[in-house]
């Protein structure tokens, strides 16, 4: 009896164990070298009150480009909507840019931040989050990156 209350201790332990390494986080840690380049959007979600639109594009009007060139302490980067808002951003902005774990702060001005939460990074795919807490208002695009 006692082996078996091990034993099935052991299981239990292991199973938790294997649950939580198979469960999705959202806090994973990016790093500068990672995001830098230039990134296409090809898709985009819009969520407002459980209301859901979305997006595609062809080609390459709707683009951030995370550069390299550090300038105050910052990246520098711009962003180009196209015809559209891309990350609730219309036309073409120039950016000073930061990265802390798994959030790029974009400065647009002096007083004007955005936040964005880089939901998934693999290879030349990364999926970017802009939440507005006060309306839950939520949009998602998705990015390839392009070959320098």
């Amino acid at each position: 009896m006692k082996k078996f209350i091990m034993r099935s201790s052991f299981a239990l332990v292991m199973c938790c164990l294997l649950f939580a390494a198979c469960s999705k986080d959202d806090n994973t840690d990016v790093n500068t070298a990672s995001v830098t380049g230039y990134w296409v959007c090809y898709y985009q979600c819009w969520s407002e009150d459980g209301e859901t639109w979305e997006s595609n594009y062809n080609g390459d009007d709707y683009y951030i480009n995370f550069s390299s060139h550090l300038a105050d302490g910052k990246y520098e980067g711009d962003i180009d909507s196209g015809s559209d808002q891309l990350l609730e951003l219309m036309g073409h902005y120039s950016f000073a840019w930061t990265i802390s774990g798994n959030k790029i702060k974009v400065a647009l001005s002096d007083s004007w931040t955005e936040e964005w939460q880089v939901k998934s990074l693999k290879g030349d795919e990364m999926t970017l989050q802009w939440k507005d807490e006060e309306v839950d208002y939520t949009i998602i695009a998705k990015f390839k990156k392009q070959p320098e």
